[in-house]
C-alpha cells in the first residue's frame, strides 16, 4: 500500500529532523505540527509540482520555494520508493530568520535555547521533560490530535484503532501535565519550536 509506505517514510524521517516536515503523493499530504503551521492548502499542489518536475530528481540540493502566504522556505527532499516505484517524497521545510547567520540547509544547525518558544512566552520545564519521555507513538498522536484530529481520525492515520490513540492519549495528558485536548493544542501551538530542540 503506497500511502502507508509514505506513513512510514514521515515518521522515521520525523524522528531524525527537527522543524517543518511534509510527506507527499499524488493524493496525499501528511504533514507535523510544524509544516501545518506553514502551509496552506494551495501548497499542496506547489509541493507535488517541486517533487515531480525536479530536475534531476528529487534527491538534489535543496532549492527555495515562496509559499502561497509569502514566506521562503528551503526545500529539502527525498524520494520515498518501494520495489523501484517512486511514490512520494518527504520533503524538509526551513525558514531562514533574520539575524540568525545560521544557514537553513546545514545539517546540526544549533537550535536556539529552550528558554522560550520565540515568542516570548516561556517553556514550563516539566513540559520540556514530559515531551522528551513521549514514545514516538505518543508524539505522533499529540501532534495529530492538536491539529484538531478525532481519536478515529488519527487512528486512520496512524493505521491504529481509536482505542489505542486514547491509550496514548492519555499517556501524553499524563507526561506532558494537561488535562484537555484544547490545553495539549495550546501547548504544541505556544512551544513547539522549543519542544523540538
Amino acid at each position: 500500500m503506497p500511502d502507508r509506505d509514505l506513513l512510514d517514510a514521515f515518521l522515521i524521517a520525523r524522528n531524525r529532523v527537527r522543524g517543518a516536515l511534509v510527506a507527499i503523493n499524488e493524493r496525499t499530504m501528511i504533514t507535523n505540527v510544524g509544516a501545518s503551521e506553514l502551509l496552506q492548502p494551495s501548497d499542496r499542489r506547489l509541493l507535488w509540482e517541486h517533487v515531480t518536475r525536479a530536475p534531476g530528481g528529487c534527491d538534489r540540493a535543496p532549492i527555495m520555494l515562496v509559499l502561497s502566504n509569502g514566506v521562503t522556505v528551503t526545500v529539502r527532499s527525498q524520494s520515498v520508493v518501494s520495489q523501484l516505484d517512486a511514490l512520494g517524497a518527504v520533503l524538509h521545510l526551513s525558514v531562514e530568520r533574520p539575524g540568525r547567520g545560521t544557514s537553513p540547509t546545514a545539517r546540526g544547525a544549533v537550535a536556539e535555547a529552550p528558554e522560550s518558544s520565540g515568542e516570548g512566552w516561556p517553556v514550563d520545564p516539566s513540559l520540556m521533560a514530559g515531551w522528551k519521555e513521549l514514545t514516538d507513538a505518543e508524539r505522533t498522536v499529540a501532534e495529530l490530535v492538536a491539529r484538531g484530529m478525532t481519536n478515529k481520525q488519527a487512528g486512520r492515520r496512524m493505521f491504529s484503532s481509536p482505542h489505542t490513540v486514547d491509550y496514548h492519549l492519555r499517556r501524553v495528558f499524563k507526561k506532558i501535565g494537561v488535562n484537555s485536548r484544547v490545553e495539549l493544542a495550546r501547548a504544541l501551538g505556544e512551544h513547539y519550536e522549543a519542544l523540538q530542540g
